[in-house]
């Protein structure tokens, strides 16, 4: 079966996945604009959490070399479900898809497999996460209840509610991964190279009906896979 129709499979299982699930009656499960305290500032290099985030994780950049209107729709749809239910001033501003800009998309994750040995594996789906934070142009503003306005941040694990499912499978240095809760999901698919891991990451909405690349993504391997000490 050749990467492509693997990857395919995956999504098929996404979609089946979300076109399952009961209406969602809840206002709101991910986490919307959910780190306070944060200065707005975009690190890029940042390997470490210091806002009470898993400090053992390494973050990773997720950039676009899709034009403009391209990158601001994906952004868009991306975030809308976070933060629909909230007011004006907390709807997404404006995003860079460029490497290192002070505004941007970082991420960090989580993925075991099942067992050890051969060079073709699945997934422990209860270790599976992923965790991204969108720093938009508002991210660090004063807020008029007092306070910085927080980066748009979306999490989907099993920790979280209106998680549904994860899972996807390493063969080699290819890797595909799905993260999928009631409000859509998120693909990953990409290799190993080095030490990082990279690719192209993908979302989808809670119909499954569309699927949308978001673009593409490097992290240290290590920080996202547990690798031999």
């Amino acid at each position: 079966m050749t990467k492509t129709l693997v990857f395919l499979g995956l999504v098929g299982v996404l979609i089946a996945n979300l076109g399952c699930q009961p209406p969602r009656k809840d206002k709101k499960e991910r986490i919307g604009r959910g780190r306070s305290g944060v200065t707005g500032n975009f690190d890029a290099n940042h390997s470490n959490s210091s806002a009470g985030i898993d400090s053992n994780k390494r973050w990773g950049e997720i950039t676009s070399r899709a034009s403009t209107r391209t990158w601001e729709e994906a952004i868009y749809y991306f975030t809308l479900p976070s933060v629909r239910d909230l007011g004006e001033d907390d709807q997404v501003g404006r995003v860079s898809p460029r490497s290192g800009d002070s505004t941007g998309v970082r991420f960090y994750g989580n993925a075991l497999t099942n067992g050890s040995g051969g060079s073709v594996r699945s997934f422990d789906p209860a270790s599976m996460m992923i965790h991204i934070e969108v720093y938009d142009d508002r991210t660090g503003e004063e807020k008029s209840g007092g306070g910085k306005r927080a980066p748009i941040v979306v999490e989907i694990s099993p920790k979280i509610s209106g998680f549904v499912e994860a899972g996807g499978r390493i063969d080699g240095n290819q890797v595909e991964l799905y993260f999928i809760d009631k409000m859509g999901g998120v693909l990953m698919n990409g290799e190993i190279v080095d030490e990082n891991f990279v690719g192209t990451v993908e979302f989808t909405d809670e119909s499954g009906r569309e699927r949308m690349e978001l673009g593409e993504f490097s992290v240290p391997a290590c920080g996202f896979f547990k690798c031999q000490q």
